[in-house]
Order: structure tokens, then sequence, then C-alpha cells
């Protein structure tokens, strides 16, 4: 049996909206996303790019809702972009 101390789910806001395509679920605002996550029993999420920019607005939000976010995607354009500009996007 999952033991909740122990374990935490997370989900992409991808099922929400599509940083790709952003026509596919536009219509979606970042708060019900979150909302949503929350209500079914998601402790965590990625960072999509309909979520806050500010740091404080963004722990704020999730905060209220029992959420953290567990990672951020990232693109790796090492061949394209070079090792310093790829590390400095990256941290």
């Amino acid at each position: 049996m999952l033991n909740k101390e122990k374990v935490q789910l997370a989900i992409a806001p991808i099922a929400w909206t599509n940083d790709d395509l952003p026509d596919l679920g536009a219509e979606n605002t970042f708060e019900q996303c979150i909302s949503e996550m929350a209500l079914a029993g998601f402790t965590g999420s990625e960072i999509g790019n309909k979520y806050p920019k500010d740091v404080e607005t963004l722990k704020h939000k999730l905060d209220v809702r029992g959420m953290r976010i567990c990672n951020a995607w990232f693109s790796s354009l090492l061949l394209s972009e070079g090792y310093d500009a790829t590390i400095e996007a990256f941290i």
C-alpha cells in the first residue's frame, strides 16, 4: 500500500495546457490547473508556461492548495547553443 508519508504524487500541467501548442488548453488558467491537480490528490506539479514567474506569488498559490513544485522541464540545446549557454539557461 502507498504510504503517503513517504511518497507524494505530482503531475505535469500538460494535462491541462500545452507549452508546445498553446492553443491546446488555452482556456485553462493557472489557478484552474493547480486547483484541479490538488482536488485529484496530487501534491506536486512540474512548472508550466502559465505559472507565475515570481517565486513568492507561485509559492503562495501552491501553499494554499497544499502543493509544491517537483521539477521544471528543461530543453537542452547543448549541440546548437553550446555548453556555457546551456548551463546558464539551466541554472
